[in-house]
């Protein structure tokens, strides 16, 4: 899997590509925490290119969307492939997270010029 973080203000954007599985969701968790530790309070984060993402890395993203919330940030996903919606809407995930159609209209919910 990989990670590409992008920080646009306050606004981290996060953009996942490949499989999200085993032992990733520590990458993902630590790249997240960097963003946040480096000033940056909202994450959005762009699954539209993930193929596939296991239970331990939803796990992660929940963990993380409760840290964000502690900084008084959110974490929104921004786009989410075909393959991971189903997933969120299988494992019932889907009203746990805020979720956008696109990337710009994530920034524009949290406020940002996308």
């Amino acid at each position: 899997m990989k990670i590409k973080l992008k920080q646009q203000g306050d606004i981290a954007i996060v953009t996942l590509t490949g499989e999200c599985i085993e032992g990733d969701h520590v990458q993902v968790h630590q790249k997240i925490t960097e963003s946040l530790g480096n000033g940056g309070r909202d994450i959005v984060l762009d699954c539209s290119q993930l193929q596939s993402i296991d239970s331990r890395c939803l796990e992660a993203l929940l963990s993380l969307q409760e840290e964000v919330a502690d900084r008084l940030g959110r974490l929104v996903i921004g786009d989410c492939s075909e393959v991971v919606d189903r997933i969120l809407y299988a494992t019932r995930l889907t009203s746990r997270f805020d979720r956008e159609a696109s990337i710009e209209k994530a920034l524009e919910t949290l406020g940002a010029a996308a």
